[in-house]
């Protein structure tokens, strides 16, 4: 006998068959509408008789970066309008939050939701033109306060939008007396910033918060920051996982740069504001030098790649998300011109763009700047590009913050091709999960048609196994609750190591400071058997290094009697075997290469490091070994 009622299963084949539309069916592609569309309508029912949820349900959604997530939104949207409810959606940034309701302003078409009621805080526009604010809070109140129809109201995560939020539903719940509605928190992983909540966005965050929405939804690819803090806080969560499309093409499908035969990969920092390629050009016939800047042979190489088979080669996108300055000397622009000046010396005709906080730049081939300022979407000034230039002209595009999150880089013609990121180590791991994500997208075929079989990405190794194995992380989860686990249960029992991405990186989880070591108190991973791709890499750049085994001898004896060790103590335990200082800066500089490479680990305190001493036996090269005590080092 089926555990619902009766009348309940009607209640939810109708709710289906009202908030799918063909588009929306569509847009979901592999997501379980019909699970997540029960699992609200039992939640609704559950809080029949009360005038909102007396405990806050967490409904968290979790798919791959660029694998569809919209669709999520479209469907919460059509169901708000089938119960008349408002919707609340942050988003993460501004220009995002446009993006954003544009999409969701065409997938309201044929739903319970007007498109008219589909509004945003910023950049409304109406026939074109961009509304006053006096027409913006008309058409706010029209879509969330007068109510009784469902609309959504998409709000970027500053402080005023927010409070524009809750001016709105405080207006509507006098007016119609209607205590429920729906929020849906996009990004949200990026919305937890301080535990003591000291910004004013995170009060006012809270504030909408302390409204009790009926339902709250989270939604993002790089969800953990947020179910560490639920766990931590021991709120109740629901998990949907958004499975990727056929079309879809990941991180596993991801290649490194290959040159000479061989994969290349980015050291940590090794890419700088001194990083520079020179090149000569010919002006007034005099040689003149030129530099790019945050760029080395490598980077260069990468370049070449994306160009390898100029002129027949069509699609070409490549992605460069490596330098941060803006407005200073040897900034993104300046980068970007200079590229583009090396290979028109070369014969090789290309359009850059840069992608900035003030909007997108444009310089075309043999054309002076141009800012596309009638263009708000990204995916819209590629288009343009498109078809004033042809694929067959290779498209580089140049960014940094605006290349980390929320955002597509493509066309209905072209997909990234080639990517380069370049993250310091104050980069949390969500920020560079999103940021590879940015070479994700549900359009292989394209990407193919196009004459490329994979994404080829220059990038820190280890981040890119970061990455991978985090997702694998998620979908252990997953994989374990549709068994019949509970969720608290799914992340506590042993994960295998292929899901243990916190190994291979001394990042933080997210904006929140010391969550990495709560989610390490939460789990456990099994022992470590085999040294996989990424940990090989990092073998291989110390196997020979005569300072860096020095240092790792040091730790392996240091570990026979010490728990934990701070620079100090390898310093001093140093000099005791070997009767020579080690200068700070060389010892330093080769705990960061270990540290990134996962063979030791930061302790709470942010000053000691811990270490597997059986794990680090297996980057020891007794060969280099001099003394009889080093050549007795042996696994205990």
């Amino acid at each position: 006998m089926n555990s619902r009622p009766e009348l309940l299963e009607n209640v939810v084949e109708r709710c289906i068959e009202k908030v799918m539309t063909p588009d929306l069916v569509e847009k979901c592609g592999k997501f379980d509408y019909c699970h997540f569309i029960t699992k609200c309508v039992e939640h609704f029912h559950s809080l029949v008789g009360c005038k909102s949820a007396a405990e806050r349900c967490n409904f968290v959604v979790v798919g791959k970066t660029q694998s569809g997530k919209t669709g999520v939104k479209g469907v919460l949207q059509s169901f708000c309008g089938v119960l008349k409810l408002p919707l609340i959606i942050i988003t993460k940034g501004v220009s995002e939050s446009k993006e954003l309701h544009a999409k969701l302003s065409t997938m309201a078409q044929g739903t319970s939701v007007s498109p008219n009621h589909v509004v945003v805080k910023s950049g409304m526009k109406k026939d074109g033109k961009t509304l006053g604010s006096s027409a913006t809070r008309d058409r706010i109140k029209e879509a969330i306060v007068d109510g009784g129809h469902g609309g959504t109201f998409i709000i970027a995560d500053t402080e005023h939008q927010v409070k524009s939020a809750i001016k709105a539903i405080q207006e509507y719940r006098t007016e119609k007396g209607d205590l429920k509605f729906i929020l849906a928190v996009d990004e949200c992983d990026a919305m937890d910033r301080t535990f003591d909540r000291s910004q004013k966005f995170e009060q006012a965050y809270s504030n909408l918060m302390n409204l009790k929405p009926s339902l709250v939804v989270k939604i993002s690819a790089t969800i953990i920051p947020t179910i560490t803090l639920l766990m931590y806080q021991r709120e109740t969560m629901k998990l949907f996982n958004l499975k990727e499309a056929d079309e879809y093409h990941g991180l596993d499908k991801i290649q490194p740069l290959v040159l000479d035969g061989k994969e290349v990969y980015l050291e940590q920092k090794g890419l700088s504001v001194r990083s520079v390629v020179t090149y000569k050009v010919n002006k007034n016939g005099k040689s003149v030098s030129r530099e790019i800047p945050y760029a080395h042979k490598n980077v260069i190489g990468l370049y070449n790649d994306a160009l390898a088979g100029y002129p027949h080669k069509k699609g070409v996108l490549l992605l460069d998300c490596s330098c941060p300055r803006v407005h200073a000397a040897n900034n993104v622009i300046e980068k970007a011109e200079s590229v583009q000046r090396l290979y028109k010396c070369q014969k090789k005709d290309i359009a850059v763009m840069v992608v900035i906080g003030r909007g997108i730049m444009v310089r075309l081939p043999r054309k002076g700047w141009v800012e596309m300022k009638k263009y708000s979407l990204i995916s819209d000034a590629i288009e343009d590009i498109d078809e004033t230039c042809g694929l067959e002209t290779p498209l580089f595009i140049f960014g940094f913050s605006k290349m980390r999150r929320g955002v597509s880089f493509r066309s209905s013609r072209r997909v990234p091709t080639h990517f380069l990121v370049a993250l310091g180590r104050g980069y949390n791991c969500s920020n560079v999960v999103q940021t590879l994500g940015r070479a994700t997208f549900n359009g292989k075929s394209i990407l193919k048609e196009n004459g490329f079989n994979h994404v080829t990405m220059l990038t820190n190794h280890q981040d890119l196994r970061m990455a991978s194995k985090m997702q694998e992380f998620i979908e252990e989860i997953y994989r374990r609750i549709e068994n019949g686990c509970d969720f608290y249960d799914a992340v506590k029992h042993e994960m295998h190591d292929n899901a243990n991405f916190l190994r291979h990186t001394s990042r933080e989880l997210g904006l929140l400071k010391g969550q990495r070591h709560t989610l390490l108190d939460m789990t456990n991973f099994e022992n470590i058997v085999e040294l996989d791709k990424a940990d090989m890499i990092t073998k291989e750049n110390i196997w020979n290094d005569e300072v860096a085994q020095k240092i790792l001898r040091t730790t392996l004896n240091l570990l026979d009697s010490h728990l934990q060790f701070d620079a100090e103590d390898v310093r001093g335990a140093y000099f005791d075997i070997y009767e020579e200082t080690i200068k700070k800066g060389a010892l330093s500089q080769t705990l960061r290469i270990f540290e990134d490479g996962g063979l030791i680990t930061k302790c709470v305190d942010a000053i000691t490091f811990t270490s597997d001493r059986s794990f680090l036996m297996k980057f020891y090269n007794n060969s280099l070994a001099k003394t009889e005590e080093e050549k007795q080092i042996t696994p205990n």
